[in-house]
């Protein structure tokens, strides 16, 4: 169930650090988590899954040019997801593209139902 992919640092970021926005959306098959980092290339981002809580973090650094104003937060980050019973997390994938993070998250197969016809 979505509500229960808990964001676990609402509030958790230190002064010094920002946090990036993310969205969580879902489907029948998998879970998807897009944070959106900006200027943050690929190499400074980490991901891990550790005991079932999803954790992101890197950093953004300041530009070396003067900034005549800069409204963009810049230093570490790091965002923690708790991850809901009945994934798959050998099969989690991650892109990053344009700034945008997504990571797929994908649940697992039900047995599911069907109908058994008796043969003549």
């Amino acid at each position: 169930m979505l509500n229960d992919l808990l964001f676990l640092d609402l509030l958790g970021a230190r002064p010094h650090e920002w946090l990036p926005e993310s969205n969580v959306t879902e489907t029948a098959t998998q879970y998807r988590l897009d944070v959106d980092l900006p200027g943050v290339p690929r190499d400074q981002v980490n991901i891990a899954n550790d005991d079932g809580v999803l954790s992101i973090s890197g950093e953004r650094t300041r530009p070396e040019d003067k900034g005549l104003r800069l409204e963009s937060r810049f230093g570490k980050f790091q965002r923690r997801f708790r991850l809901p019973d009945g994934v798959v997390d050998q099969e989690i994938n991650a892109t990053h593209r344009d700034g945008l993070l997504t990571i797929t998250i994908p649940k697992a197969r039900s047995p599911g139902s069907r109908v058994i016809r008796i043969q003549d």
